[in-house]
């Protein structure tokens, strides 16, 4: 016996008395006869009566949150599917929950992956994943269907509605057949009490149930019934689940008046009208079942249907052919022969197809709760098998677009050999939850998870600062142990954490957090140095440069490796460029810096046919031909030490030249980033202006990971200087060398891995100028290219960077 939680929000939408909330109640009811102990999770605005049976059959546990309201703001919805995620995982945990089934994953409130116990996942059907121009049709839903088919792929173990749902499964999102098992939904007793049930009488009429979503086809329907009206020879019975879907359709498509259309009806007045019906219409173009075909076949009444999958599975029971009793209707033209249908409405059934049918749907639920145990079984074993692959944790942001370190963490857990779990707290799951190896959990469950059994496998945490990766340094603070891993992404840290706690509130508890071993002094210092701090100090617009006014005595505390990925040769940079400029590096970890372990930055393999494909149709809507010169930078568009007015005026000087040559191919600068200093840019933007070149500088912003790859993509070549003060390496120079695009280095960047793209900083203009007339050489070009990405495979592929970094926190 399996002590089980069930998801009940259906039991909180319009859904709960309806083909969903019943299928619910039937998996319940099948668990229970299982003999497992079913704890119900029902929510606000529950709709089931007060005496309803779920609620004293079962135990019952309360959800504060509305199903059916959804947030107004991704960072609400946001916020709301964290705090969701949280408080499931708190529930599994203290009542000791064996499994959870989540029966509805595409009804809110959203969450993100729970690894407290098994998961699984009832799945319906696929129908708005295969028509989303009719159903996800803005970007709220969009949202929430993605989030449900993001629970489906990770779950322990799926139940579907029908073998006609696994199959789509596999073939939409490749899981596996052995990751589901088919439950078919039961039918009342009033369907399955009548051994042989009476000939329908006098008033003879089709009776159909007709939505108005695309997938149950009023306008085909509504087709159909007129030719068969033209007959004379049998009325209609046409019946909406709700007035207003009988509105709508009435409003889009003309009904003749002698059709009986309703709504509402009751669930006896249905029965009836099915029981006496002559032949009952079900013409639905996408099921993910079809009770109202299997209740048809129960009464043994005659059938009208599409000849769909679905409908294919359901008559497959027979064991022959059905001819008699069910006349198929062509889906995609729905055509119909008249002759046909008048011959198959007058015609004798045969009686034994719907006892066969029967016969096999009652075996079939007399399996059930033994199916329900197989897929229980399942589910555990799923589970116990991919956590044993665990390798690490890691604590960072999606999408990585918005934030360097965060694209650096995302390319991690896709280059790791083994699974993963990712705790985020900023960003959205879409782009990373498609990845089978990876879990994606809420912040708010990470000292939780520290707490359970696989809490001993290594976390990495990034030291980086910016809102994105709050709060992975109080993580690290508060939940780090032997074996972790901190990765230093620069050595300047105070100013970042001095504006990263101001900006969540939460300076009190930075006073104390960072201080707990400082002297007297460097608390004096630190006071007077907080007091001027224009992040504190209204009076102060100014900055100043200085190290820190303490120490880094409260990292070097905690039990976590320290891993930099900056090479000797930028921290040799680093010194000379101090030497000649005293003062002007400021490293605020210089006592922790001799334990420091050096591991190349690492990346997935970026370099993918579609991304050439894309970047050829960029160019040519820019007006671009293969033949032109394209040099790109990329970044935050301001005048720091990325030498942007250097690198674009060089190009400048290229292009003039280039002018005068003539040779029919054109150069072009793109420049990919946020504008942070516009009237930087307006300069950049006046100087190509000036030099007759407006045409050639392409600024762009593109905020999808893909979209930004493919500008890369479209370069010839991408300049990528620094002057080294803070200590970082570039994340855009390992994607472009993943992507195979030669890189333009200055020389001091320390990041030269090529003679004829480094750049000597004294002589940057001539030096660039020659670089770009070797890239407007096609075979130049070529053999640049190669060396870019042999210098990806050998040093900064992404499998072997995080098996470096888990081997230096293992030592």
């Amino acid at each position: 016996m399996a002590k089980l939680l069930v998801d009940g929000r259906v039991f909180s939408t319009a859904a709960f008395d309806r083909g969903m909330g019943r299928y619910v109640t039937h998996l319940l009811d099948q668990l229970r006869r299982g003999g497992h102990e079913i704890t119900i999770l029902i929510f606000r605005s529950c709709k089931l009566a007060e005496d309803s049976s779920l609620l004293s059959d079962f135990h019952v546990r309360f959800a504060n949150y509305e199903p059916e309201l959804y947030l107004d703001g991704i960072d609400l919805l946001s916020k709301q599917s964290h705090s969701f995620t949280a408080y499931i995982s708190e529930l599994i945990a203290t009542e000791g929950y064996d499994s959870y089934i989540d029966t509805t994953p595409f009804i809110g409130p959203l969450r993100f992956d729970i690894f407290q116990c098994p998961v699984i996942v009832v799945c319906y059907d696929l129908i708005p994943l295969k028509h989303p121009q009719s159903y996800l049709t803005v970007d709220l839903a969009n949202k929430i269907y993605y989030n449900g088919l993001a629970r489906l792929s990770k779950a322990d173990h799926i139940v579907c509605i029908s073998q006609t749902a696994a199959d789509e499964l596999s073939a939409y999102l490749g899981i596996p057949p052995e990751r589901m098992t088919v439950v078919a939904p039961c039918l009342e007793d009033r369907y399955r009490v009548r051994e042989e049930n009476s000939a329908p009488n006098s008033d003879r009429y089709i009776f159909a149930i007709l939505g108005h979503h695309k997938s149950k086809n009023p306008s085909g329907s509504i087709r159909i019934f007129k030719a068969i009206d033209r007959l004379g020879l049998i009325g209609f019975k046409i019946n909406s689940p709700t007035p207003d879907q009988m509105e709508h359709i009435k409003s889009n498509i003309e009904i003749p008046e002698r059709f009986h259309f309703s709504a509402s009806i009751s669930d006896e007045e249905k029965f009836v009208r099915q029981l006496n019906a002559t032949v009952v219409a079900h013409l639905s173009l996408e099921e993910g079942f079809g009770i109202p075909l299997l209740e048809a076949l129960f009464l043994g009444r005659k059938i009208l249907a599409l000849d769909i999958a679905i409908n294919r599975e359901l008559l497959s029971a027979a064991g022959g052919n059905v001819s008699s009793c069910v006349y198929l209707i062509p889906p995609t033209t729905q055509a119909i022969d008249l002759d046909a249908i008048a011959d198959f409405i007058e015609s004798p059934a045969d009686p034994d197809v719907f006892a066969s049918i029967r016969q096999a749907y009652e075996s079939h639920w007399a399996l059930s709760p033994s199916l329900l145990d197989g897929a229980l079984t399942a589910a555990s074993k799923q589970y116990t098998d991919w956590y044993q692959r665990l390798i690490g944790v890691i604590f960072s942001s999606v999408p990585g677009t918005n934030c360097g370190v965060a694209d650096y963490s995302v390319a991690y857990v896709r280059s790791a050999a083994g699974n993963m779990v990712f705790f985020f707290a900023e960003g959205e799951q879409e782009f990373i939850s498609y990845l089978t190896n990876v879990r994606v959990c809420t912040y708010l469950d990470f000292e939780r998870f520290q707490r359970t059994d696989f809490g001993s496998v290594p976390s990495l945490f990034n030291f980086a600062f910016s809102p994105a990766l709050h709060p992975g340094i109080k993580l690290m603070l508060e939940s780090s142990k032997p074996g972790d891993v901190a990765l230093i992404h620069e050595r300047r840290y105070f100013d970042g954490i001095v504006g990263m706690e101001v900006y969540f509130g939460s300076m009190d508890e930075a006073l104390f957090k960072y201080v707990r071993n400082e002297t007297s002094e460097n608390k004096d210092a630190l006071a007077r140095r907080l007091a001027y701090h224009p992040a504190l100090n209204l009076l102060k617009s100014e900055l100043t440069l200085a190290k820190s006014p303490i120490s880094a005595a409260w990292l070097k505390s905690l039990p976590v490796r320290p891993v930099s990925h900056l090479a000797p040769s930028v921290l040799d940079e680093m010194a000379s460029y101090d030497s000649i400029y005293p003062g002007s590096i400021i490293n605020d970890l210089e006592e922790w810096e001799d334990e420091f372990v050096y591991v190349p930055m690492g990346i997935d393999d970026r370099h993918h046919p579609a991304l050439l494909r894309g970047a050829t149709r960029l160019r040519t809507s820019r007006g671009i031909q293969q033949d032109d010169i394209v040099i790109g930078q990329f970044g935050l568009i301001i005048d720091d030490t990325k030498k942007i007015w250097e690198v674009s005026s060089a190009f400048i000087a290229f292009a003039k030249e280039r002018q005068i040559e003539n040779d029919g191919r054109r150069a072009f600068f793109f420049l990919v980033g946020r504008i942070v200093d516009q009237d930087f840019f307006n300069r950049i933007s006046q100087a190509f202006a000036e030099a007759g070149l407006d045409y050639a500088l392409v600024h762009s912003n593109p905020v999808d990971e893909i979209d930004f790859e493919t500008e890369m993509v479209a370069c010839d070549a991408i300049a990528c200087f620094r002057i080294q003060v803070r200590g970082q390496q570039s994340h855009v120079y390992v994607r472009a060398l993943s992507l195979a695009t030669p890189i333009l280095v200055n020389r001091k960047s320390g990041f030269g891995y090529d003679p004829d793209t480094t750049i000597d900083d004294d002589h940057i203009e001539a030096d660039l100028k020659a670089a770009f007339a070797r890239i407007s050489q096609r075979d130049k070009l070529v053999a640049l290219r190669q060396t870019a990405r042999r210098m990806y495979d050998t040093t900064h592929r992404g499998d072997a960077s995080l098996q470096a970094i888990l081997d230096a926190g293992a030592k």
